[in-house]
Formats: structure tokens, C-alpha cells, sequence
């Protein structure tokens, strides 16, 4: 089908050309609009349903906008085609379907999830350019760097409708720190961030941290300090409607451990995150204190890249074994809530984060 307009799919796969309320019937002129750019979410779910951290706040963020919509702003919803190089609006009920798909328990292959990704990736093939109303504000809550011809279409909005960007910039780690990632994420990260600094008209970050480091790479890279606006997390591990019941007791047995007698750690197992050293100090605690006398380490996270020593340190050491439970899917946002709530304390060991103060 190389070739194909979009309008000619649409017919011959009997679809509209739009899922869902069309947002330009909701536009009021008089109000200004702020359009989501939601197209890190949108790719990432093809390939998993569970998130990371990053996706986490987007969620969070998407959560917020549909339970309290802004009163006077017009809220628009969209992701980034390839196949237009354009925005494709999303419709308001398939991004509540996706928060709450996302929060609750499931599998990949749950029919149900099948189909709501399947209505994404067709809004973003066939679905129709985004109407960006005139000096609309663009903001990209998660990152654009792995999509091609991301700020050529960023120029055209300027152009066309005075788009102001404003991008949201989680970390500058991939810079800073590259040997914690492999060498191609690292040489697109540069770039896009490259681009991020020629094209914003505003930035916005999670931490002091990330917005000292944007702006001494900004200054090497031989731009102005972006001097970003800092967005706090709340920190708040607060349940999202579901439509699926679930309790405390399911996600606990889950992991095997009873309310107030395991100590959390959640965070995606990776060099950076430090799970070796926690492992290790586990593994200190058992031959000081003896197996029974040391608490459950629940390891909550996906499995990330060069987690292989980390990993090897955890299988070669039954005791270690007895003591710990690593998952080996990112969690939904509820079954953190729910383990966060019932753990004894929680842990962090990560040598940087985007979210440090």
C-alpha cells in the first residue's frame, strides 16, 4: 500500500476518518488552547502495556486533565504519524480508555487491549492533520527524539499557526552519564536535543537537577540556558479508575508478602538504578543477621539493558532468592499504589535520576 493517500485507506478499510468527539467541534475561539502531545505513549504501548517512569508521569499528567479539565482552555489530544509527518488528533474517550488500561491489571494479549491499540495505531495512520487553532501551545509530555522529521513538522506549525512548543524534558542522562545506555540512544538523544534547544519556546522539567543539567549542556552545546520551568512531582501514589476491581490482597499474594513486612524498590533494572549494590547489601544482611531475620525485598521494575551482572548476582544466591521477588514487567500505576501503601518503607539506590531534586 506504498503510495496510498490516507483518505484512499480510509475507504477501503470501511473507516472514519476520525475516532471519537472530533476536538475541533469542542474549539471555542475565545479561549486559548493547549494541545498534548501524547505520541511517546501512543509508540510505546505497541510494545508493552506496562509503563516505566517517564510514561508513568504522562499518564499521571493525562489522568488529571481528564478528571479536571481546565476551566476557560480548550484541551486538545494528539500523537505524531510517520506517515504524514503531521499530528493526528486523539480523541478524548480513547486517551480515558488508556489511562485506565494502563492502571489495571492485564496482559498483552488481553482482547481488549488488542483493540485499544489497535484504535490508536489506526488514528495515528489514517487519522486526519490536527486543526491547530491559531498561537495553540504544543506540549510534548514525553520525548520526540526517536521520531524522524519531529521538528521539520514544528517549523511548519510555526509558520502556519504561530505553534508555540513547549517540550517536557525528564532527563539529560543519555548525555551526562552515556555509559549507562547504548551508544545509537545516546547519539539520537544528543540531537534531538539539539533540536529541543533550537525549536522551544519553553521547556519544562521535574527537578532543579534536570534544569541545571539542560542548561550547562545548553552552554556547551553553545545556546542560551533555557532556564526551564520546574514541574514538582507530587510524589502521591494515588489509584485511577478502572472499571476492574482490585485489592490490596490480590497484588500482595502477588509478590508473596503480607502488608508492612517487605521493603519496595521500584525502578526498571538497569546499571544506573543501582539494583547490584542493593542486592549485595542484601546479601550482607543474610549472612550477618541469617535469612529469617532480614525483610522481603520487593523489586518492582521491567528489565532494562546491561542488567546481566545484577541479575547473575540474584540467581547464583538461593538465600537471596528467599528474600527477594522481582517482577519482570513494569507495574500497573494501581499495583504500585497499592505496594507502596503496604510496604514497611521503600528504597531508592539510583546513581541519577531525572527526578532528583
Amino acid at each position: 500500500m506504498l503510495g496510498w493517500r490516507r483518505e484512499k485507506l480510509r475507504t477501503v478499510l470501511n473507516v472514519s476518518a476520525f475516532e471519537g468527539t472530533d476536538p475541533a467541534d469542542t474549539i471555542r475561539s475565545e479561549w486559548p488552547t493547549i494541545v498534548f502531545d501524547i505520541t511517546d505513549i501512543a509508540y510505546y504501548i505497541v510494545n508493552s502495556r506496562w509503563p516505566t517512569g517517564i510514561q508513568r508521569i504522562q499518564l499521571a499528567v493525562l489522568s488529571a486533565l481528564i478528571a479536571q479539565p481546565p476551566e476557560k482552555l480548550n484541551i486538545l489530544f494528539s500523537a505524531f504519524s510517520r506517515a504524514s509527518n503531521y499530528w493526528t488528533p486523539i480523541a478524548n474517550e480513547i486517551v480515558e480508555d488508556l489511562v485506565a488500561m494502563t492502571a489495571a491489571d492485564g496482559e498483552d494479549d488481553d482482547v481488549h487491549w488488542k483493540r485499544l491499540v489497535g484504535r490508536i495505531e489506526a488514528q495515528i495512520f489514517i487519522g486526519p492533520d490536527l486543526e491547530i487553532p491559531p498561537g495553540a501551545r504544543l506540549i510534548n509530555l514525553g520525548s520526540s527524539w526517536a521520531i524522524p522529521n519531529y521538528f521539520l513538522a514544528v517549523r511548519r506549525a510555526k509558520l502556519e499557526c504561530n505553534l508555540i512548543y513547549i517540550p517536557f524534558v525528564h532527563d539529560c542522562i543519555p548525555i551526562i552519564a552515556p555509559q549507562y545506555f547504548v551508544r545509537e540512544l545516546g547519539y539520537d538523544f544528543r540531537e534531538w536535543l539539539r533540536g529541543v534547544l533550537d525549536h522551544a519556546d519553553g521547556v519544562l522539567t521535574s527537578s532543579n537537577s534536570t534544569a541545571k543539567d539542560l542548561d550547562s549542556i545548553a552552554i556547551k552545546f553553545g545556546y542560551n540556558p533555557p532556564n526551564a520551568s520546574r514541574i514538582r512531582l507530587d510524589g502521591k501514589f494515588e489509584p485511577i479508575r478502572t472499571g476492574k476491581k482490585q485489592t490490596k490482597e490480590v497484588i500482595l499474594n502477588r509478590y508473596g508478602v503480607e502488608e508492612s513486612n517487605f521493603i519496595l524498590f521500584v525502578s526498571t533494572i538497569e546499571p544506573r538504578k543501582n539494583h547490584k549494590l542493593v542486592f549485595q547489601t542484601w546479601l550482607d544482611l543474610i549472612h550477618e543477621r541469617g535469612v529469617e531475620n532480614v525483610p522481603t525485598l520487593v523489586c518492582v521494575g521491567g528489565r532494562g539493558w546491561k542488567n546481566e551482572s545484577a541479575l547473575h548476582l540474584l540467581n547464583s544466591n538461593p538465600d537471596l532468592q528467599k528474600k527477594s521477588n522481582c517482577s519482570r514487567t513494569s507495574p500497573t500505576q494501581n499495583s504500585t499504589h497499592f505496594t507502596a501503601r503496604a510496604c514497611s518503607q521503600s528504597i531508592q539506590a539510583a546513581m541519577k535520576a531525572g527526578a532528583f531534586p
